[in-house]
């Protein structure tokens, strides 16, 4: 984490309060190849550290299933929680 922002430190802040509340997250995410970020909404269920990237695991509302997203694709800001 020694390249972490204030942003990345926010995030992980109101990621966290969306997993203990059980509450939505929606955010813009960027996939790989694409020129265009997508607007999710995730009930997230954990932070994971896997091969040198954080993620967040949860149920996404788009897909209607379990996904997990790395936090470093996510652009834009967050967008709330519900």
């Amino acid at each position: 984490w020694a390249t972490a922002t204030i942003q990345d430190a926010a995030m992980l802040t109101q990621i966290y309060a969306a997993i203990g509340a059980e509450a939505v997250f929606t955010f813009d995410y960027m996939k790989p190849g694409e020129m265009l970020a997508e607007t999710r909404t995730l009930t997230p269920k954990q932070m994971v550290y896997h091969r040198g990237k954080v993620m967040v695991r949860g149920y996404d509302h788009l897909r209607e299933e379990e996904r997990t997203f790395r936090l470093d694709r996510i652009v834009g800001g967050n967008h709330g929680t519900a």
